[in-house]
C-alpha cells in the first residue's frame, strides 16, 4: 500500500505481486478500491495488479472541487505513469467504467484492453437507473446502519442470489471492502454530477482497435442493462457478454465466471499484441 502525489493531491493505491501483464482496477461511485479483492484474488496470479481510491474516497485525499470522468482518467493515467507502467490493460465497473471509457478516449495507446462492466457510455437514455434504484440509492445514504446495509444489498443484488447466499458474509465483505462511510456527501454528490454530464457515445467509434469486453448484469437495479447494449454497439468490434442472473454487482455475485472472461480477455489482447 502506498500513496503517491498527483497534481498535489495524495492518491492511495495498493499493487499485487509483480509478473504478468499490467492490469489497472477502476471502482464506481463512492466505493474503495478493496472492492476489487475478489478480482484481486481471481486474477492475481497472472496479473500485475493495481487497484487505487479515487480522489475524495478512503485513503486518498479530499476532494478540492469539483471532479468530471476526464478529471478522474486524467488521474488514472497520471497513476501509472508513476508506477512506471507505459500501458495497461484498464477495467472498470460502475462509474468506473465510465473513467475507463475516458481513459481509452483521452489515450488509446496505453490501453491494451478494455473491459466495461456494469455501466453506460452516457446520454439522456441511460443516466437514469430503472425503476427502484434510486429510491434503494438514496436509502443507502439516509437512517439507521441495519436499514442501509438491507437497501445496499438490494441496489447491487439480485434478490434470487441473495436468497441463497450468506447474506451476513456478504455484509462482513462489504463493510470490510467496499462501502465507506467517511466518503462526505460532497463527494458522493460531485462524483454524481460527474456521472450525470457523462457521454462518450458520439467518441466511441474512435477506440477502433481496442479489444473491448462489455459485461452486461441483467438484474442491475442501478444501471440500465440497455446502457451496455448502447455501449458495445458504440464501440467497434467491442463484445457483448451477458449475466442476466446478475444485479450491479457482477463482479462480486459472479466473480468466478468473471475472472475466467477477463483473463481471456486479457489473453487474446495479448496475444494479438505479440503477432
Amino acid at each position: 500500500m502506498a500513496h503517491t502525489a498527483l497534481k498535489g493531491t495524495r492518491l492511495w493505491f495498493d499493487r499485487g505481486a509483480p509478473g504478468g501483464p499490467p492490469v489497472l482496477l477502476v471502482m464506481g461511485l463512492g466505493l474503495r478500491g478493496t472492492a476489487w479483492r475478489r478480482q484481486v484474488e481471481g486474477l492475481g496470479e497472472a496479473c500485475d495488479l493495481t487497484w487505487y481510491d479515487h480522489r475524495g474516497v478512503g485513503r486518498s485525499d479530499p476532494l478540492t472541487g469539483p471532479v468530471s470522468m476526464k478529471s478522474l482518467a486524467s488521474d488514472a493515467l497520471s497513476l501509472m505513469g508513476a508506477i512506471g507502467w507505459q500501458d495497461a490493460h484498464v477495467i472498470g465497473v460502475s462509474m468506473g467504467g465510465m473513467v475507463a471509457q475516458e481513459i481509452a478516449l483521452a489515450a488509446p495507446e496505453r490501453v491494451r484492453s478494455l473491459a466495461l462492466l456494469a455501466t453506460h457510455g452516457g446520454g439522456a437514455r441511460s443516466v437514469l437507473p430503472p425503476t427502484g434504484g434510486i429510491g434503494l440509492f438514496l436509502k443507502t445514504r439516509r437512517g439507521p446502519p441495519a436499514d442501509r446495509a438491507r437497501a445496499l444489498l438490494a441496489l447491487l443484488f439480485d434478490d434470487a442470489w441473495l436468497a441463497g447466499t450468506d447474506v451476513r458474509s456478504v455484509l462482513a465483505e462489504l463493510d470490510r471492502d467496499v462501502y465507506d462511510p467517511r466518503s462526505p456527501e460532497s463527494t458522493i454528490y460531485a462524483q454524481l454530477a460527474a456521472i450525470a454530464a457523462h457521454h462518450a457515445l458520439p467518441r466511441l467509434r474512435r477506440l477502433r482497435g481496442v479489444p473491448t469486453l462489455v459485461i452486461r448484469p441483467g438484474r442491475d437495479r442501478l444501471v440500465s442493462p440497455e446502457g451496455s447494449d448502447r455501449l458495445a454497439g458504440a464501440i467497434p468490434g467491442a463484445r457483448l457478454l451477458s449475466f442476466p442472473e446478475s444485479g450491479h454487482a457482477v463482479n462480486v455475485q459472479c466473480a468466478d465466471r468473471v475472472n475466467a472472461a477477463l483473463l481471456a480477455h486479457i489473453d487474446e489482447a495479448e496475444r494479438a499484441r505479440a503477432g
